[in-house]
């Protein structure tokens, strides 16, 4: 899985393919969370996509309706491609954060499920803060 770089307050689509490898009809939910360096969840992918201020990202996301997760019924050995996306995205001011991204296809029928976890999956790069600078000086004769 190749690494993503994005500006802060950009946005991710992902598109995963699944498939019911099963014998029968069924119903399943997939899911995306966004894994901080420490391995707890900081963002989840949705079923629409939400642009704004990443700081208000949750406002922003109560808005639109959105929710974590899309549902899809499959025939047996049939695959379906399902693009999701994240919240607007941020780091620290100045700063660079790499998050990873984990994928879980539950079975409704059968609480059964499949994980997939992409290690260093989007990296979101911060502007630096505003930095006072002066950058050139003329003397004359007044």
């Amino acid at each position: 899985m190749a690494l993503v770089n994005v500006n802060y307050g950009a946005n991710v689509a992902c598109t995963v393919t699944v498939k019911n490898a099963g014998q029968a009809k069924g119903t399943f939910r997939l899911t995306g969370e966004i894994l901080l360096p420490d391995g707890t969840v900081g963002g989840h992918f949705w079923d629409k996509l939400v642009r704004g201020d990443p700081l208000k990202a949750g406002d922003l996301i109560r808005a639109a309706g959105a929710v974590d997760h899309i549902d899809v019924t499959l025939e047996p050995g049939q695959s379906a491609q399902i693009t999701m996306y994240t919240a607007p995205l941020y780091a620290d001011p100045g700063k660079t954060a790499n998050y990873a991204v984990r994928w879980r296809l539950l079975c409704l029928e059968t609480n059964q499920y499949a994980e997939k976890l992409d290690t260093y999956a989007i990296q979101v790069t911060a502007p630096t803060p505003p930095m006072p600078q002066i950058v050139d000086r003329s003397y004359a004769v007044a």
